[in-house]
């Protein structure tokens, strides 16, 4: 009887302690970072096209009178993504730091499928916005 005990203890302590893991975000780390330029190619264009199918969603719950910088602007702050809008001389931009912040749920984000999932999000939010990239951060020509 001792032995039963011992293992319904254990697999109850088990139970308790067990979560669900989503192994998605590691198999993508895995594949992006050992993976042929190729593949890595594959990966960051489907992360772009998550990011426009989000923005899609979220646009849907937005109301009409905002605008896209504004909604752009606000994403970023809840997610905790640094932005900052500047101006240069007639020009109007959005440079954004290409981050995980709050947006995702794995720790493995590299700046790379960030700025690929931001790419995606802010070309749907404001469609045909030209988005650059310059030294390592996203510059969204808002003029």
């Amino acid at each position: 009887m001792k032995g039963q005990f011992s293992r319904d203890w254990s697999l109850l302590k088990l139970a308790r302690n067990w979560e669900p893991r989503d192994i998605g975000s590691t198999v993508l780390e895995r594949l992006y970072t050992h993976g042929s330029p190729g593949m890595q190619e594959a990966i960051l264009a489907q992360v772009e096209a998550v990011g426009a199918e989000d923005s899609c969603r979220y646009l849907g719950r937005m109301p009409d009178f905002m605008r896209g910088p504004d909604i752009l602007e606000s994403l970023f702050l809840i997610t905790h993504i640094e932005c900052e809008r500047r101006t240069e001389g007639a020009g109007q931009y959005l440079i954004v730091s290409p981050s995980c912040g709050s947006m995702f749920t794995f720790h493995d984000c590299t700046p790379d499928i960030a700025a690929a999932y931001l790419k995606g999000f802010i070309r749907s939010v404001v469609p045909g916005i030209p988005v650059e990239t310059e030294d390592g951060l996203l510059v969204v020509n808002l003029s």
